[in-house]
């Protein structure tokens, strides 16, 4: 019979309830008596740990921020503080009142690192306060003291030259008389070469009151001849043994003047005084010492022959090392050893030496109780000063580039800028060779010690130039002079320009080619305003 549409729909309701029947059965059938598997339990204890894990990097990071920490101590200690509370927002399996009590916590240890912060900045504050004051009393010390070259013997007398014939000390000069003039040593602290220019500090080694100074110098070593060519030779100023024209005897002074700047080993590296050495046994049955070391710029062996008792020794001067001998009363001379050097191979070249350059620098005084300031610049040659330049007739234009150097000081009492100390900078200069030779410059790129940079300038207003060089007037010829001092720089910072204030000159020197000046020094004051003063010097060479 046929079956209706109705009778056919609840056929097959009959047969899907039967079939959903036996997959019942079938499921239960086997272990029907285990429960569902509850998750949740396992999952609130590993929100918990990591909360926990959380807040234990934070309280070990806060712990760590105090007045002395770093920018960075404090930022990784903010950063596990957050930490925490992203670890307590993401626990989805632990109840609320749990969470809050975990918040509660953090919150603590935020409002710790909150007061652990501002004490750091208060701490701050106070050391830039005590830092801000120092400043500010050294600004106020070297604006009083800062003064411009002058070579003019009298109480205003300021200036600082070579002391003696060689570069191991410079005369400080301030004020009329020798009881005003100090001599400053060279120091083993070196000064980094400024535009190709070598630098060297010197100080005063007596107690009172303080003197520093550093100087640039314009040395140039020439290539030398071979060590062995020719046997006696004054521009090197040393005589081989006629015998073996290998060895240099170290002991005859008056044959061999000035030899001990020459010599070198790291043996010789006392910085005071004698060392000597313990003799051995040496060839030929003689007693002495073997040193390897150099002469000249020549490396080789020096080898002392002494009789006992005496010992072979090396005397510390301000020219170098002097060597000879300690008899048994310790006493030095030529006459107790014997030293010779000899070199690796005679075909070396010799160092040349560089006996005359121009010079430039400046100089500090500080008084014994530190009250007050003085400060100035210089230039000075070392060895005879280049003469016969004669550029009156010259014509054409030149460009010469090199360094500055000197102090400065800029100071407010009313809360503006406070700022003193030395500084370098790029100094150019242009000269025009006519009827009426001219020069300007420009002193830039301002280098504090500090190691920042300063945005500031100075102009060197148009001056001019006499046949021999010196940079001693305007083109119209209004002297420069310490007497008469010619208004011709512009101090500028930070893009403003001061007034026409205080001088500056110097000289051109050593001929070059087509009897152009190859070499440029000068010195130069300038004021900004009643708040700044700056003095110091400058060294270039034709470009």
């Amino acid at each position: 019979m046929k079956k209706t549409k109705t009778e056919r729909s609840l056929l097959r309701l009959s047969a899907a309830a039967m079939l959903a029947g036996v997959m019942i059965l079938a499921g239960c059938s086997g272990g029907g008596d285990q429960p569902p598997v509850d998750t949740s339990v396992e999952d609130a204890a590993t929100d918990r740990k990591a909360i926990n894990d959380a807040i234990g990097a934070a309280e070990t990071a806060v712990a760590a921020v105090n007045d002395a920490s770093d920018a960075a101590t404090v930022a990784a200690a903010d950063s596990k503080v957050a930490d925490a509370r992203s670890a307590i927002a993401a626990a989805a399996n632990i109840p609320a009142a749990e969470k809050t009590a975990f918040t509660g916590t953090v919150d603590a240890l935020d409002g710790r690192l909150t007061a652990a912060k501002n004490s750091r900045t208060a701490a701050m504050d106070d050391d830039q306060k005590a830092e801000d004051m120092a400043m500010m009393a050294k600004a106020n010390k070297l604006l009083a003291g800062i003064v411009r070259r002058n070579t003019t013997e009298g109480a205003d007398e300021r200036n600082a030259e070579y002391a003696g014939s060689n570069d191991a000390n410079i005369m400080v000069t301030i004020g009329t008389g020798e009881s005003n003039e100090t001599t400053l040593t060279a120091q083993k602290a070196t000064v980094a070469a400024l535009n190709g220019w070598e630098g060297k500090k010197y100080a005063d080694p007596a107690d009172g009151d303080s003197y520093e100074a550093v100087v640039y110098s314009n040395v140039v070593t020439p290539e030398g001849l071979k060590f062995a060519s020719p046997t006696t030779n004054d521009a090197y100023q040393y005589t081989l043994d006629a015998n073996s024209n290998t060895e240099l005897t170290m002991n005859d002074e008056n044959a061999d003047a000035g030899w001990a700047s020459r010599v070198a080993s790291s043996s010789f590296d006392q910085k005071a005084g004698i060392k000597s050495f313990t003799s051995v046994l040496l060839s030929g049955d003689r007693i002495g010492k073997t040193i390897s070391g150099s002469y000249h710029g020549v490396s080789g062996t020096y080898t002392c022959v002494v009789t006992s008792p005496n010992k072979c020794a090396a005397e510390k001067t301000s020219d170098g090392f002097t060597l000879g001998g300690v008899n048994a009363s310790n006493v030095f001379g030529t006459g107790n050893g014997t030293w010779t050097f000899k070199a690796g191979s005679n075909e070396t070249k010799v160092m040349g030496i560089d006996t005359a350059y121009a010079s430039y620098g400046w100089w500090l005084k500080t008084s014994e109780d530190g009250k007050t300031m003085e400060a100035s610049a210089f230039t000075d040659n070392k060895g005879t000063a280049p003469t016969g330049l004669e550029i009156g007739g010259l014509r054409g234009t030149a460009t010469y580039k090199g360094g500055a150097a000197g102090q400065y000081a800029l100071h407010s009492s009313t809360g503006g800028m406070n700022d003193a100390g030395n500084f370098t900078a790029d100094a150019t200069l242009e000269a025009t060779f006519a009827a009426n030779h001219k020069i300007t410059g420009t002193i830039d790129n301002f280098m504090g010690a500090d190691g920042k940079s300063r945005n500031w300038s100075v102009e060197l207003k148009e001056a001019g130039i006499s046949d021999n060089g010196g940079i001693t007037g305007t083109a119209t010829g209004v002297a420069i002079d310490a007497q008469n001092p010619h208004v011709g720089t512009v101090w500028t910072i930070d893009g403003t320009a001061a007034a026409k204030s205080g001088q500056w000159l110097g000289n051109l020197q050593e001929r070059g080619k087509d009897g152009v000046p190859m070499v440029g020094k000068g010195t130069f004051y300038t004021e900004h305003s009643n708040s700044g003063k700056m003095v110091g010097s400058f060294g270039v060479n034709h470009q």
